[in-house]
């Protein structure tokens, strides 16, 4: 538990001004319009999984508001103040927008590395394989969220959804999951790349 809020902590430390006001601006700052995206991308990957999976019968209903909330605070979103918030951010200075994309998703992924050694973890579950591929599809999808509403916290919530997704749903890769997924990823594409949001550079 202590090692999951590893980017957190890191980011912290990394901020300039890390007054209690400056990282509650940092974390919740959004822009005015940027919600719509988050709810377009939420929507559409609830509605991926609800056509595509059956549902986890091991998980009551009625816990689902508990799980997303632990999920978002606790259990992965904590984690886009570095990711998201940070890491990207930085390799954008240095490398074009998929590049950096694609590194942050890498490094994302291998930052997990270490739960496939610990007995009862959810990873151990999970083939390395498909957790890296679907990783990196996750990375443009937040990176998406973050680049339409510069929003540490709506990361967070999509981080948060994600993995309350991934267990209330049993998860069986099939064509129209796979279709979904390529298909979330270029509207992610899209969006960002709509209005100009970065470099034409891929």
């Amino acid at each position: 538990m202590l090692g999951g809020f590893g980017p957190t902590i890191a980011t912290i430390i990394c901020l300039e001004d890390k007054s209690f006001k400056s990282v509650l601006n940092y974390i919740f700052h959004t822009k005015k319009d940027g919600i719509k995206y988050f709810l377009i991308l939420s929507l559409l990957f609830i509605g991926i999984m609800g056509a595509t999976q059956g549902l986890n019968q091991e998980i009551p209903p009625f816990t689902i508001p508990i799980i997303i909330i632990s999920a978002t605070l606790i259990g992965g979103g904590n984690e886009e103040l570095g990711w998201r918030g940070m890491l990207e951010p930085v390799l954008q200075t240095r490398f074009p927008y998929i590049t950096s994309v694609i590194i942050t998703g890498i490094f994302w992924v291998c930052w997990h590395i270490p739960m496939w050694f610990i007995e009862g973890s959810t990873q151990q579950n999970i083939p390395f394989y498909l957790f890296f591929i679907q990783g990196i599809l996750l990375s443009f999808w937040l990176s998406c969220v973050y680049k339409k509403t510069n929003s540490v916290f709506l990361c967070m919530v999509f981080h948060g959804l994600a993995n309350t997704l991934l267990s209330v749903f049993k998860i069986e890769v099939n064509f129209l999951l796979i279709t979904g997924y390529l298909a979330l990823t270029m509207l992610s594409l899209y969006m960002v790349y709509q209005n100009k949001t970065v470099k034409s550079e891929v």
